[in-house]
């Protein structure tokens, strides 16, 4: 769809802007003096109302066949302006289902195609959900023809901001089971406090008691100091240490990936130095930073060679483990990104493939440079800083899945005291037992060698994993999430990958690391109820802390993108004025050079008037002479048709 590069501006004046319903309802919407806005009604606010601009906008539709419906009123005016048929809701979230006449709204719908243009943050994901559940019943032969949900795409937030920036680019939306809804009560209050900020979440269990302690008296946030711990635990469990098959037939990985969002300065090396006294037993992992996709497999795979009983002027050479476990941490995400937008990098891949424990690396033309890791056989964590003017560097990378699988934490606490409570011995104490940690396997050599666990004697018998137990709930909700993820992809509603696409896996991942951090737990691999709530807990969290990095840069874009589109059209009108100066002041230069004593009376062709007259007026002389001709002014003394090389001159 396009709009003709008409560009409407949409902005929150001192005095606002008053949205009249055709019951009666009247919303009005003014700023608040800090970016922010304040809605207020009047008039008929009881009771459920017919969306805004539902006459018109019906009437319009009647002709297309299709109607956006949308969040906001100022989102269907923007859309209307730019001559596309659209009505809003009142109510915003899940409020919608309190203020819609639905009857009266699928009346006037009947025989439309309807798309819902979602807003880009959590209360539209509620908008979406409940307008989903109130509308899709009717779409059936007496009803909505279809219904389709859509966002805008980046940099664009809304409805309107599309309309603002000219950036009419959509993208379906996946409807699928929100993973936090089992967590906590949520509310349409952007500001709130996830539970994990709060001083309730700390005092849950001993370890997260004495994460919290240790970091408010180092004076850094616990959640940041929590993220990296779990990162930390991740690389001391040796490789066969996995989650069970939940989906497809192999067994889950314990890598994991941490994003720490804050500026710089604000706490993340503290953190890091916090989480590395509570889990310092690494058992030796890498902590270099890959500079390529190709580069993860050399951090933990080799060649050697050994003697050749057959030829000894020729050894045998096989590949080695060199070490399977890594920790990479990478202080700026901008790193990071440079990286992996590289031509023909294969950074971003191969980081989804680490996630999931698959092999890593491939074959090249140089067989002695071909260097790989065999899947299962390896433990990675990666942690990050990311900073709100550089998240793209994370974001941008969602095409091959890796932002999605991140656990975000911030360096952010919002309930630290003002004075750091009293530092003490044994405060930053080890939380893991160190004789707890398994050993890698013995035969870990033989899994590089074979290249594959299938590919071993004995296969799996030979290497060994020691499965992580779960309680059943686990099943049955990842079962839950895969069938209403393909539910929705029958409905056409499959919106492809998206942040939330790997939230199920990291929380059972974050599950199973939780209980290795219990040193009064005798079985460390068995996952409890209370573990699987907390973990939930954790995620909510993570998507709170995403969110709002995502929300900030992309409102960053936005003000930058508005910005330039200020200036750019400041710069055209001010080039246009000037430009109509210039024409008009043309005719006189001409006459000024027609007229001089030396040069009056004496015709001129038109290219040689147009060459001694500045470069500035010189493309506007033709039209000058004729229009001087049509005067009286200057006369054409050889008509040849053109007036470039016709001759003038002036008499009088």
């Amino acid at each position: 769809m396009s709009i003709s590069d008409t560009h409407v501006f949409i902005t929150d004046t001192t005095h606002g802007f008053t949205f009249a319903y055709e019951d009666g309802l009247t919303v009005h919407r003014t700023g608040d003096g800090q970016g922010g806005k304040r809605i207020s009604q009047s008039g008929t606010t009881g009771g459920k109302h017919v969306p805004y601009l539902l006459t018109p906008s019906t009437e319009h539709a009647k002709h297309t066949g299709v109607i956006f419906i949308t969040e906001g009123e100022k989102d269907a005016a923007a859309m209307l302006t730019a001559g596309y048929a659209a009505i809003s809701t009142t109510g915003g979230g899940g409020n919608v289902a309190n203020t819609l006449n639905i009857d009266a709204t699928v009346q006037a719908l009947a025989g439309l195609n309807v798309v819902a243009i979602c807003d880009k943050d959590t209360t539209g994901d509620k908008w979406r959900q409940a307008l989903y559940d109130l509308l899709t019943p009717h779409v059936n032969d007496h009803g909505l023809q279809s219904l389709t949900f859509i966002q805008a795409c980046e940099p664009c937030h809304d409805a309107g901001d599309a309309v603002a920036l000219g950036r009419f680019e959509f993208e379906r939306v996946q409807l699928e089971a929100d993973p936090r809804q089992d967590v906590a009560e949520e509310t349409d209050d952007d500001n709130q406090v996830p539970f994990v900020d709060t001083d309730d979440f700390w005092e849950q269990t001993p370890y997260l008691q004495a994460i919290c302690k240790a970091a408010r008296a180092c004076r850094v946030a616990p959640t940041a100091v929590l993220g990296i711990v779990l990162a930390r635990v991740s690389v001391m469990l040796p490789p066969q240490v996995v989650t069970p098959a939940y989906v497809g037939g192999r067994k889950g990985s314990m890598n994991l990936f941490v994003a720490v969002l804050g500026a710089s300065g604000d706490g993340k090396g503290t953190a890091a130095s916090v989480a590395a006294r509570l889990v310092p037993y690494l058992f030796g992992a890498r902590t270099e930073k890959p500079s390529s996709g190709e580069s993860l497999a050399a951090l933990y795979a080799q060649w050697a060679s050994e003697e050749n009983p057959q030829d000894a002027k020729h050894p045998i050479t096989y590949l080695a483990c060199a070490n399977p476990r890594a920790l990479i941490d990478i202080p700026e995400v901008t790193w990071l990104g440079s990286v992996a937008v590289r031509k023909g990098s294969t950074l971003g891949g191969e980081l989804a493939s680490a996630f999931v424990g698959e092999r890593l690396g491939g074959a090249t033309k140089d067989q002695a440079k071909t260097i790989t890791a065999p899947e299962d056989g390896y433990r990675m964590a990666l942690i990050t800083g990311v900073q709100y003017a550089n998240a793209d560097a994370l974001f941008n990378m969602s095409g091959t899945g890796v932002p999605q699988r991140f656990l975000w934490v911030d360096t952010l606490d919002n309930n630290m005291p003002e004075t750091a409570p009293a530092y003490y011995e044994g405060l930053l104490a080890p939380l893991v037992d160190r004789g707890s940690v398994p050993d890698p396997p013995e035969n870990l050599q033989a899994l590089y060698r074979a290249g594959s666990i299938a590919n071993m004697l004995n296969g799996e018998r030979a290497w060994g994993f020691i499965e992580m137990r779960y309680p059943p709930e686990v099943r049955e909700r990842t079962d839950r999430i895969r069938y209403e993820r393909n539910l929705a992809k029958k409905r056409g509603e499959d919106g492809g990958d998206n942040l939330a696409g790997h939230l199920n896996f990291v929380r059972i991942r974050v599950a199973g690391l939780l209980p290795w951090l219990d040193g009064a737990r005798e079985d460390h691999t068995q996952v409890t109820s209370e573990d699987w709530r907390i973990a939930g807990q954790i995620i909510e969290y993570s998507c709170h802390v995403r969110d709002k990095c995502r929300e900030r840069y992309l409102q960053t874009v936005r003000d930058n993108r508005a910005e330039y589109e200020t200036v750019r059209k400041g710069a055209q009108d001010d080039a246009e004025r000037n430009l109509a100066t210039i024409r008009q002041e043309t005719p006189g230069k001409v006459v000024a050079f027609l007229s001089k004593r030396e040069r009056k009376g004496k015709p001129f062709k038109g290219t040689d008037i147009a060459r001694n007259i500045s470069r500035k007026w010189r493309p506007y002389v033709y039209k000058a002479l004729d229009e001087l001709c049509e005067q009286g002014m200057v006369q054409r003394v050889e008509d040849t048709g053109a007036s470039t090389t016709s001759t003038w001159a002036i008499f009088k």
